[in-house]
């Protein structure tokens, strides 16, 4: 899809918004719950993409959910206020989650290679460049990734994670819907876009705790 049809699909998404589509969610959960609701595909945080042999997955993690797993990496109790302090260090920031894995190959940096030297230049492309190829689109901005952090598995798992971290310059309060856009140099699969509507960002529960 082109940049000027990903901002017209923007756009109807931003219709239903503006005819109070986008109401926040009024549900409140426990810190797992609200773990579990995130990382569950029906509820619209998480887009796929296939694309012959590879497979992109890019997930929404939202501040609240960053600061959730901040606690529970570091053993910090899951308080209210704990949690809103945690939180504050994430809310001017939009995190994503890019998923990359080739059928029948555990490092997609490996797939197709010609030779070594093929693989240590992808190795630098995602290292260094690649973050230069992803934007936050939204109906107002495209914004640029400020860093894309890649986890290398080294074949232990059949994915590879790329975390992917942008300006948060969007009032909540708006019909803003964001779309990552990734221009992939090194796979050949030209344009993708993944879009995440407000509908479904506003859905997202609130936490009960104390």
């Amino acid at each position: 899809m082109g940049v000027n049809k990903l901002f017209h699909s923007i756009l109807l998404f931003g219709i239903f918004c503006a005819i109070g589509a986008c109401k926040l969610s009024e549900k409140s959960v426990s810190p797992d719950e609200y773990i579990k609701y995130i990382s569950n595909p029906q509820n619209g945080l998480i887009k796929e993409s296939k694309i012959g042999e590879i497979i992109f997955i890019v997930e929404y993690k939202p501040d609240l959910y960053m600061a959730l797993l901040e606690a529970e990496k570091f053993g910090i109790n899951q308080d209210k206020k704990t949690i809103d302090s945690l939180k504050n260090n994430y809310q001017n920031q939009h995190f994503f989650v890019l998923k990359i894995a080739v059928k029948g190959n555990n490092d997609f940096l490996q797939t197709g290679l010609s030779n070594q030297d093929e693989y240590f230049k992808r190795v630098e492309y995602y290292n260094t460049q690649f973050l230069n190829d992803v934007w936050l689109i939204t109906e107002n901005d495209t914004i640029a990734c400020l860093s894309a952090n890649i986890e290398r598995n080294f074949g232990i798992s059949p994915q590879t994670n790329i975390g992917l971290l942008f300006e948060n310059n969007i009032n909540k309060a708006t019909s803003n819907n964001l779309c990552i856009l990734i221009d992939d140099k090194i796979l050949g699969t030209s344009k993708n876009n993944f879009c995440f509507d407000r509908i479904s960002i506003n859905n997202i529960p609130q936490l009960n705790i104390q």
